[in-house]
């Protein structure tokens, strides 16, 4: 599996990630997301790298999804293609049920390098200005829809068509961050993994963000990184609202790892929902307060909020 877009801000305007590079189900996914989220997107841009100077008679495709969850661009990423395998199967798809919920699909073709630049999580202002460009004359978007998918709008079919097997409403997938989103395809068949794995995934990003070894976990590592001398300290808090913060890190490791880790009974899913909402929380924290000044890591599914 490719790795995911490397995250980068520019200051001119908002974007975020969400599904995975190269993934087709991840961001199928996430297109299924957006448009079930209590306020879809305003509209959806089908971006094709431009293949006029390829070998192969194919090229990939991703999506921007626009104006969502107040944040102006939304990037899903490059797991669809032209091709007939799956990743044609999952741009079919897509703009399939796209269409089937009424939003408005705009088209822009890009050069390699700039399409390159989006995936990898770098584009510039100029890149995002393009991709707002509003293209006069024919789309070519229409073309990749599959018979078997146009039917499936007439009918009302589609829906049924998706193949994503997790899509019960018990984890409210819309309003979280990509670092726990990427959980949510495990959630219905393993909560208990699904609340580990977010879990270990807020551990490694504490341990690379305060610059502690390998072998600082757990309760330890976030009292060193969030205490009074710590690198990760929330300076801009009060001195009891950051005393509050760090006692919540060090709780939820200390009151739900650890047991989870000690016991092998199975978690409920109503469980498993509050543990997920509590680390997506302090993640969302953690990205306000460290952007600007520890400039926090990339992760395969990185989503940036403002």
């Amino acid at each position: 599996m490719k790795e995911g877009p490397e995250m980068h801000r520019e200051k001119a305007f908002q974007f975020q990630y969400l599904g995975m590079s190269g993934d087709t189900f991840s961001c199928l996914e996430a297109i299924i997301t957006t448009l079930r989220s209590p306020k879809p997107p305003s509209h959806y841009t089908v971006v094709i790298a431009d293949w006029s100077r390829r070998i192969e008679d194919h090229t990939k495709v991703l999506f921007i999804a626009w104006d969502w969850i107040g944040t102006q661009v939304t990037i899903i990423p490059d797991g669809f293609g032209t091709h007939a395998g799956t990743g044609g199967w999952g741009l079919s798809m897509a703009l399939a049920l796209i269409q089937s919920s009424g939003q408005r699909i705009e088209e822009v073709i890009v050069p390699q390098v700039v399409f390159e630049r989006i995936v990898k999580g770098k584009p510039t202002q100029k890149d995002i200005s393009i991709l707002g460009a509003r293209q006069s004359g024919s789309s070519w978007w229409e073309v990749f829809v599959r018979t078997e998918h146009e039917k499936g709008i007439k009918d009302g079919t589609v829906w049924g068509m998706s193949r994503i097997s997790n899509m019960t409403e018990s984890l409210p997938k819309w309003g979280l961050s990509s670092d726990t989103f990427v959980v949510s395809r495990t959630f219905d068949v393993d909560p208990k993994g699904a609340v580990t794995s977010v879990l270990t995934k807020l551990e490694d990003t504490v341990r690379r963000l305060s610059g502690a070894s390998r072998g600082s976990v757990g309760v330890k590592l976030m009292g060193d990184a969030f205490g009074k001398e710590g690198k990760l300290r929330f300076k801009r808090e009060v001195e009891d609202e950051a005393d509050g913060w760090a006692s919540l890190f060090r709780g939820i490791f200390s009151a739900v790892r650890n047991p989870l880790s000690h016991h092998e009974s199975p978690l409920s899913k109503d469980e498993a929902v509050r543990y997920i909402l509590i680390c997506d929380l302090l993640f969302r924290k953690l990205r306000e307060e460290t952007q600007s000044e520890h400039d926090m890591p990339p992760n395969s599914d990185d989503v940036i909020n403002a």
